[in-house]
């Protein structure tokens, strides 16, 4: 990388210092559900995703998890997230924010943060080591489209970040 920087060109890493202050806001119960605009990029049907959101809400509850919020993707339909948090009796957090940013600023921390497939929670976990992060376990068929480009993804994700628990939404629970 060096060989491609200019001479007065630097390189830091980045430890999330300046976000620090991670660690010193309140955590409440809550869990934060981040949308994903798998339905509006054709990945996979309507009926797919809702069911399989409205499913992981039913394991978050059994967790004891409350309240449930919303937090749609930036590429997902308004009325489709506004239905589906009223389906399932979540908050729907209208901002547009980036996720992370919210977390950062929030005064209080959500418990647990669920993702179907999103490098939110990679950064999540680099920002806040004792946050629950969680992520849909994706059913066989639901993906109908760059199947094999999102399971590597998601692979990728795992690997990442080794704490990261999987919620079986279709399992009993």
């Amino acid at each position: 990388m060096r060989a491609r920087m200019g001479a007065a060109d630097e390189a830091a890493a980045n430890r999330y210092a300046v976000w620090g202050r991670a660690g010193s806001v309140a955590r409440g119960n809550a869990a934060w559900l981040i949308g994903a605009d798998h339905v509006e990029a054709g990945i996979c049907a309507a009926q797919d995703y809702r069911r399989l959101a409205l499913a992981a809400v039913e394991r978050l509850r059994a967790e004891g998890r409350d309240p449930i919020v919303y937090r749609r993707h930036r590429g997902e339909g308004l009325a489709k997230a506004a239905e589906l948090a009223e389906a399932a009796g979540m908050a729907l957090d209208p901002s547009t924010a980036p996720a992370e940013l919210d977390y950062v600023e929030a005064l209080e921390r959500p418990a647990t943060v669920l993702v179907f497939a999103s490098s939110v929670a990679d950064t999540l976990a680099a920002l806040d080591p004792s946050l629950d992060i969680a992520r849909i376990a994706l059913p066989p068929g639901y993906l109908r489209k760059r199947a094999d480009h999102i399971r590597a993804v998601v692979a990728a994700h795992d690997a990442f970040n080794p704490r990261l628990r999987v919620i079986h939404p279709d399992a009993t629970a």
